[in-house]
């Protein structure tokens, strides 16, 4: 029998990348059924490979984020009914977890998988194959006739028990690319779930603050033959916590020197008040493994903030982390937000007042490390199904009730009522262009456009990257004519 899945782009500017759900939720079905991997690609439409795939096919899996990809998701499952008005289409990855009925009450959508998919597929092509109901496979949302039926959830598995990646589904010398890391970065998972509570956060909600950590021995393996296979130079980790078991921290640290990977990683996600116990010994093996940054979700500069979101850390942990990071050479990346819904009649001027927050604790960073720290600014998106969107709600939110409505709801869109849009544009202007040309990683992309447009960009980025330094050390953030400049420069160059 034959199994189609498509994964669609996160954004419209998304070139490629593995298509790394997809993969997980294949590992069961492969040797078992016919597999094709459709991805979208920018300038390539997916549209005639979905309605050649779809015509003989009994399934279309698609892993779906919320936002952007709802809207390919939704036109890829609309032709392969078209076509083939027979075929189960069936939705898995994060939006489908949160909002699992409503992605099934759209016409085109037969099936939503809740949670970990890679038993739950397995189950579901056997089903199809061999002509039986879903009404006792767990973990789903489904139609049965004009019925929505919700079966019972699937327990958290340890993910130990999943085979390998097949990678062999698709070209992944077509979704190697060059990054910050290295020439040939590809993305690589080694946990699932995180254990904490973060309240404004789809995977708390989603897997209920369980996780599981692959074993040491076996992610130095996958690795190896990753490097062995491809050639790989970079990896890129996608879990939610990497840091969860420092000391399987420490021994994949310790095995990725022992086997002289020679490689560049980094993207590792964690903790602040988790990673400043972490030991001299253990910090000294990252470096020395090739770990290149960190990723800390530090949220917000407020306290206030911290405690509203269960961060369970403080201000001056993140600070302290960065400090410390630095001092064996590794980078942290912090990742914050501006706009959450504080329980206060004051809630338009709690924007201002986080952004502030925000910049002094920046501030005091680059004072105690004298070096420009790489940080990503957000506006505050509730996500459905979390704790907080159901705060936001009562604070005023109209969230989408239909799924289409949902292709448009990102991290760059005004979504929350209660952020003025003066908040709204400097955010903008700080997170996409002033923080961005002080970090060195903006130069390095710039130092990848070939041809003879390279020494005229370069110019000019040294431009941006001195007004930049001239804006943050004034806190000047008002009559962004430099940064429209910017961005018609960006669309010009396309680096």
């Amino acid at each position: 029998m034959k199994v189609v899945c498509f994964m669609p782009r996160t954004s419209p500017a998304q070139l490629l990348g593995e298509p790394w759900s997809l993969l997980a939720a294949c590992r069961y079905l492969v040797g078992k059924f016919d597999i094709k991997i459709i991805q979208s690609r920018k300038g390539v439409g997916f549209e005639p490979d979905i309605i050649n795939a779809a015509r003989d096919t009994a399934i279309l899996g698609i892993s779906c984020m919320t936002g952007y990809p709802i809207l390919e998701a939704l036109r890829a499952s609309q032709f392969a009914k078209t076509v083939n008005p027979s075929i189960k289409v069936v939705w898995g990855g994060w939006h489908p977890s949160a909002c699992p009925e409503q992605v099934v009450e759209n016409r085109v959508v037969d099936v939503a998988v809740v949670g970990q998919g890679e038993r739950t597929f397995l189950e579901l092509a056997t089903a199809v194959q061999n002509g039986m109901p879903f009404n006792d496979i767990p973990g789903i949302v489904f139609k049965r006739g004009k019925e929505i039926v919700r079966n019972a959830p699937r327990p958290f598995e340890n993910i130990n028990n999943f085979p390998p990646i097949p990678h062999e589904l698709i070209d992944s010398d077509v979704n190697l690319r060059p990054t910050v890391l290295g020439k040939r970065t590809i993305h690589y998972q080694s946990s699932q779930g995180c254990p904490h509570r973060c309240t404004f956060c789809a995977v708390q909600s989603v897997y209920h603050s369980r996780w599981s950590g692959l074993k040491p021995d076996r992610v130095a393996n996958e690795i190896g033959g990753l490097i062995d296979r491809y050639g790989i130079d970079s990896v890129t980790l996608d879990d939610a916590n990497f840091f969860v078991d420092l000391r399987r921290v420490h021994e994949i640290a310790r095995l990725f020197i022992e086997r002289k990977f020679n490689i560049r990683w980094g993207n590792a996600n964690g903790c602040a008040h988790h990673l400043l116990k972490m030991p001299h010994e253990t910090w000294r093996l990252l470096a020395d493994s090739g770990c290149s940054d960190i990723l800390i979700g530090a949220e917000s500069g407020l306290q206030e903030g911290l405690d509203l979101i269960d961060k369970g850390c403080t201000v001056d942990e993140t600070v302290a982390l960065v400090k410390l990071s630095n001092s064996y050479g590794i980078p942290v990346h912090l990742s914050m937000m501006v706009g959450l819904p504080y329980e206060t009649d004051n809630l338009l001027n709690m924007a201002a007042k986080e952004l502030k927050a925000i910049l002094e604790m920046m501030g005091r960073i680059h004072q105690q490390t004298g070096r420009w720290n790489p940080a990503f600014l957000f506006l505050y998106t509730p996500y459905p199904g979390t704790p907080l969107f159901h705060l936001s709600v009562k604070r005023g939110l109209i969230p989408p009730q239909r799924l289409e409505e949902w292709a448009t709801y990102d991290l760059n869109t005004r979504n929350t009522p209660w952020v003025p849009r003066d908040i709204v544009r400097r955010v903008a202007l700080i997170s996409e262009y002033v923080w961005g040309w002080l970090s060195p990683d903006y130069m390095a992309t710039i130092r990848g456009i070939a041809g003879w447009k390279r020494l005229p960009a370069l110019v000019v980025a040294m431009l941006f990257t001195a007004l930049c330094k001239v804006r943050w050390t004034t806190q000047f953030f008002s009559v962004p004519i430099d940064y429209f400049l910017f961005k018609a420069c960006r669309r010009y160059f396309k680096p």
